[in-house]
């Protein structure tokens, strides 16, 4: 079962212990497309969700917009609510709108929209004309968009990513990944953001990193976006504690952040100020 956290940057594992107990109630990681349906029917029918929803969007028909959420979140909430939330707190009014394409990969969709907005607080204020890919994901049996809040635990768009720099980026994770089974850590340190290493000294990545076996891992995804990357990966691990040995492995989900340096990838330290 997928635990839905994520460990935006830095050693990471030192929030991680902290996590493990709090991690009890099932994630919302989307389920994979069945494999019956072709790249082009599904991206037929993610197409044609998006322009349903977007003219939705426009006509401010509301009551059709919550049908597009997602239905595990839908079933909790209170149509008639959300209807009168969003015809009195809807910040942005749709004026034209055109959806230009779309792309699937597995359980990941992103569709091409080109927009003109107004914020509706200042309706003197200039339209403004906005081209953007938005993500959806598969789930149970048809297209979703990805709410604001989990955008962080999907990659953007493949016409925006360097897709040459994340098969790069893929070989040098994999070789962090070979470090943490063999515990190398020299090599796992020497794999990392050097402009880090001031701050996070060897002895405190051995330290992190010595609390826990790796046993597996399973990328969700590997985003390049300039000299920028992002991998989406859950790790099985289990606690070398010797006092909570007899807790069962656990998976939890981290978001590395990784910067090329002088065209080659290390693994960003710190964590967020």
């Amino acid at each position: 079962m997928r635990r839905n956290a994520s460990v935006g940057r830095g050693l990471g594992w030192l929030a991680v212990v902290g996590l493990l107990a709090a991690w009890g109630c099932e994630g919302s990681q989307p389920r994979r497309a069945p494999a019956a349906r072709t790249d082009a029917e599904r991206t037929a029918r993610l197409v044609e969700r998006a322009r349903i929803l977007w003219q939705a969007r426009q006509d401010e028909d509301w009551s059709r917009t919550f049908d597009f959420r997602d239905p595990r979140v839908a079933k909790a909430e209170d149509r008639e609510k959300y209807i009168e939330w969003c015809r009195e707190n809807e910040p942005i009014a749709i004026l034209a709108h055109r959806v230009l394409g779309g792309q699937v990969e597995g359980h990941f969709g992103w569709v091409q929209v080109e927009s003109t907005k107004r914020v509706r607080r200042y309706p003197a204020a200039a339209a403004q004309q906005v081209r953007q890919w938005e993500r959806w994901r598969w789930v149970g049996e048809d297209w979703y968009p990805v709410p604001a809040e989990e955008l962080s635990l999907y990659p953007d768009a493949p016409a925006a990513r360097d897709r040459e720099g994340e098969q790069r980026l893929k070989e040098r994770f994999e070789e962090a990944w070979q470090c943490r089974l063999k515990r190398d850590y020299e090599k796992l340190y020497a794999l990392t953001d050097p402009e880090d290493h001031e701050e996070v000294k060897f002895d405190m990545l051995v330290a992190d990193e010595s609390q826990f076996e790796h046993l597996s891992k399973d990328v969700e995804f590997i985003e390049v976006i300039g000299d920028r990357g992002r991998i989406l990966v859950a790790y099985t691990v289990k606690l070398t504690d010797p006092s909570v040995s007899k807790q069962p492995p656990q998976e939890i989900l981290i978001n590395e952040r990784w910067i090329r340096r002088d065209g080659q990838w290390y693994r960003e330290l710190n964590l967020p100020k």
